[in-house]
């Protein structure tokens, strides 16, 4: 196999990679616990929209740790409803004023 084709195959493994990073689960199909979880590890979290896609929410910081943000932004709080809550705080992110 030539350095080329070496090289293009690794690339297909690594992108490959990446898209099985974050398992694309929306919050309102978890537990309140389990999001709070996910958040912490992936630092992100996956809602349903009205038209049935999933996007993510990103970056998160978990609830665990409160974010330190610049002077030209406030803190945003990550309230979301889950399976078994109406109203989860998932976590943290720093919003523009």
């Amino acid at each position: 196999m030539n350095l080329q084709r070496l090289a293009a195959l690794g690339l297909i493994l690594f992108s490959g990679a990446l898209a099985q990073a974050y398992p694309e689960i929306p919050v309102n199909d978890m537990t309140c616990a389990k999001a709070i979880r996910y958040v912490a590890k992936y630092e992100r979290y996956y809602v349903r929209t009205p038209s049935g896609d999933v996007v993510p929410i990103y970056p998160v910081a978990p609830v665990s740790d409160v974010p330190s943000c610049k002077s030209k932004e406030i803190v945003g709080y990550h309230v979301r409803p889950t399976a078994d809550q109406e109203a989860c705080h998932l976590g943290y992110s720093c919003d523009p004023r």
